[in-house]
């Protein structure tokens, strides 16, 4: 959540140049829903918690590759960059 914070300040900070514009922010690594739930249960909190069950849904379903996004705007307008490296360094 900083990250995603982070970004926003840094977009406020910007105004109003940054008024109606649409950043995507990102720590750049795909993930997949499966990897998230993976990350997740390696945390103390979610001890003993089952990991659910995903059935492969689109066209990319069964790459592995989980969703991609270009968080370069974000990173060269802004001057943001994310604080974790990665979901799941997080």
């Amino acid at each position: 959540y900083e990250d995603a914070a982070e970004a926003v300040i840094a977009a406020l900070g910007q105004w109003p140049k940054t008024r109606s514009q649409t950043y995507v922010v990102s720590d750049g690594v795909p993930i997949t829903r499966a990897g998230i739930v993976e990350a997740a249960l390696r945390s103390p909190a979610f001890e003993g918690v089952a990991a659910p069950v995903f059935e492969p849904v689109g066209p990319r379903a069964h790459t592995g590759d989980g969703k991609v996004y270009d968080v370069r705007r974000a990173r060269q307008e802004l001057g943001w960059s994310p604080r974790h490296s990665s979901f799941a360094d997080y």
